[in-house]
């Protein structure tokens, strides 16, 4: 009975399948379903095919939905019904800029309920236009000086370490450039390796980094520098931002360490008046086997806590502190406060927490 139940189980399956491969193709007959555009050129723009189809079904076809796999890649087409045996077409647009190189796109065409799918494929290969220095570095630092970013986290720097990262520059000015900086805020941990000058159109890197060898230091690292131009100041700042976290060993495996748990991370006070300053309780849990550490505690605007650095978590224990929302400055709406916490949690050393509230 069993051998019998299994046979028609597998009979079944086979003309199952046998159906699925045997089921009428869609009504939408195209002429061709692949265009090859060949190379051509970024700098010229969008290049455009339009593909035909015939609606070969009894009944009127309306293209319901065109699927792309790329933004970069535009369908246009009538929404109006397609007669049996009218012919349609539908045009595929792709816009290289930005896209270099080799492409393959595919395009699918929805009818009949959902029931029905044609798919078109376009491909090409984009010949890359020349950059100019504008193409490339996005950040004008004014005077002739553009640069790739403003702005350059680290991430985490860990204890008797250096950290360095790299800011694309170039002088997009037709005379040399010499260049300088000044500082706006200062860690004392940052250093910054500058060319002194630029000859026109040169593209170079400054290079800063973060060197916690000599100097322990926990928490929020905060550098703002003011690059000069031949002795003119920048438009705009340049920021580096990380955080000074341990030095774990890179094999944690059989190792007794600490977990850093927050309960909770975020707190909503609702509805509160302005006269009146919010307190709440925040629990430290280590879910670690060995005592969690914190190593700095630093409140943002509108939030004061009594946890102190250096306050000792001991394995499978818990620490209690308050966290405060000062509301009395705000003379209404949305308040919003972090404290951000740093300990020895090899797995997440930084959390924070958030608090907020509608002072009316």
């Amino acid at each position: 009975m069993k051998r019998y139940f299994f046979t028609l189980l597998a009979l079944l399956s086979a003309v199952n399948l046998f159906a699925q491969r045997n089921q009428p193709a869609s009504p939408l007959v195209f002429e061709e379903s692949v265009w090859d555009f060949g190379r051509f050129e970024e700098a010229d723009g969008p290049v455009s095919h339009t593909f035909k189809f015939k609606n070969t079904a009894a009944t009127p076809l309306v293209i319901e939905r065109v699927v792309t796999s790329c933004g970069c890649t535009t369908p246009e087409y009538s929404r109006q019904p397609v007669r049996p045996g009218q012919e349609s077409q539908i045009t595929i647009t792709y816009d290289p800029d930005g896209r270099p190189g080799r492409f393959s796109r595919e395009v699918s065409i929805i009818t009949g309920g959902g029931k029905n799918r044609n798919t078109v494929t376009i491909k090409g290969v984009v010949n890359p236009r020349p950059h100019t220095i504008a193409d490339d570095y996005a950040y004008n630092f004014g005077h002739g000086l553009r640069g790739s970013t403003s702005h350059k986290g680290f991430g985490y720097v860990a204890q008797g370490t250096t950290k360095s990262v790299v800011v694309d520059i170039a002088n997009e000015s037709a005379a040399p450039v010499a260049l300088g900086y000044e500082w706006e805020e200062q860690s004392g941990l940052l250093s910054v390796a500058l060319p002194a000058s630029l000859e026109p159109e040169e593209r170079a890197q400054m290079t800063l980094t973060y060197d916690l060898t000599a100097k322990e230091y926990y928490g929020e690292l905060l550098d703002k520098i003011r690059l000069t131009i031949d002795g003119k100041r920048a438009t705009m700042s340049l920021t580096a931002s990380g955080t000074g976290i341990d030095k774990f060993p890179e094999n944690l495996r059989g190792q007794k360490v600490a977990r850093f748990g927050l309960s909770p991370a975020f707190y909503n006070f609702g509805r509160a008046n302005r006269d009146t300053d919010l307190t709440t309780t925040i629990t430290i849990v280590n879910q670690g086997d060995a005592d969690l550490i914190i190593r700095s505690v630093e409140p943002r605007k509108h939030i004061s806590t009594d946890l102190k650095a250096g306050t000792v978590v001991p394995a499978r224990g818990e620490h209690k502190f308050k966290v405060k929302l000062v509301v009395g400055e705000q003379d209404g709406g949305d308040v919003f406060g972090t404290l951000t916490i740093v300990a020895n949690d090899p797995e997440r050393p930084m959390r924070e927490i958030r608090l907020s509230a509608v002072v009316m």
